[in-house]
């Protein structure tokens, strides 16, 4: 019996110089996979589990280059990586679901002070493939 491991990968969008520009509904609606967050600002997507980490790799870098192609056709925007973001000069909390209680539970609670750019890895889904994967086979992306 191997552990197997997921990602759920949490990301914000916006200008090549730092300034946040929330797509959540566009990307959600365009790019399977992506999920909304409590803000606006950022979306994330969840890996399947495997045991092999070249799996996860492609798992995990996949989406990624999917969203920054998509991003490029909406004009000049990029991932921004959580760990740079200020939390200082935002007065408004943007909902990217209104009718989604827990993202009430959000705003309320941390308002625009909160920052969601995490990586969370989820390990101990219990597989027995022989590949290691809990779901079919994975292509992995070239560049």
């Amino acid at each position: 019996m191997l552990l197997s491991k997921g990602f759920e990968v949490e990301m914000y969008t916006g200008t090549p110089a730092g300034e946040v520009v929330g797509f959540s509904d566009k990307i959600v609606a365009t790019l399977e996979g992506f999920v909304r967050e409590p803000a606006a600002r950022n979306v994330e997507y969840t890996t399947a589990p495997f045991c092999r980490y070249e799996h996860l790799l492609c798992e995990l870098l996949t989406p990624r280059v999917r969203l920054r192609d998509y991003l490029k056709t909406l004009g000049n925007y990029t991932i921004i990586p959580g760990s740079t973001l200020p939390l200082g000069g935002a007065q408004e909390f943007h909902r990217s679901d209104p009718q989604n209680p827990y993202h009430t539970y959000i705003e309320n609670t941390y308002g625009t002070n909160v920052v969601t750019a995490s990586i969370h890895i989820n390990i101990g889904h219990t597989i027995s493939s022989s590949n290691g994967s809990s779901s079919g086979s994975t292509q992995c992306w070239r560049r």
